[in-house]
């Protein structure tokens, strides 16, 4: 929605019509609604500039179901690419690609044995996520901590 699409705002004095009158009011909502669609935007922007580039990216690369489940089959053990891709009904280039995104975001170790790639996962590059998720982890005691303190409490009086 851009302001080309809108009529400008006309000041015609009392004569204004009726309609002038609307599409100014219309233009004005749609700069306040523009204004907001920045603050989003922006406030998105910091949010993730706040989160390092790497937890960003793992974050990411974790958003795909199919990552995940590659994740969950290499956890025991080491596998080739091949091996990994027997699992999925998908092409062989479709999992290298995810195998990429998956070692490039830092949650896959990859090394090469003749011409097979082996896959194994990276526990170091958990260490970012983990320390984010133990943050919201520890939010959470925290409240359940104060609300069965609270009820402890309540019970006491009664």
């Amino acid at each position: 929605m851009g302001r080309s699409s809108c009529p400008p705002q006309v000041n015609a004095g009392p004569a204004q019509s009726s309609g002038l009158k609307i599409s100014a009011i219309k233009v004005r909502a749609l700069n306040a609604h523009t204004n907001v669609s920045r603050a989003i935007i922006y406030l998105r922007r910091v949010t993730m500039s706040a989160l390092s580039k790497e937890t960003a990216s793992m974050l990411r690369a974790l958003a795909e179901p199919r990552r995940v489940a590659i994740l969950k089959i290499i956890r025991k053990r080491e596998l080739r690419a091949g091996q990994i891709a027997e699992n999925f009904r998908t092409t062989r280039p479709a999992i290298s690609q995810h195998l990429r995104v998956l070692t490039e975001a830092g949650l896959l170790s990859e090394r090469r044995k003749g011409t097979s790639r082996l896959y194994r996962l990276r526990l170091e590059g958990f260490a970012q996520l983990r320390s984010l998720l133990d943050d919201f982890w520890e939010d959470a005691l925290a409240r359940l901590k104060k609300e069965v303190e609270e009820q402890a409490r309540k019970s006491r009086k009664a």
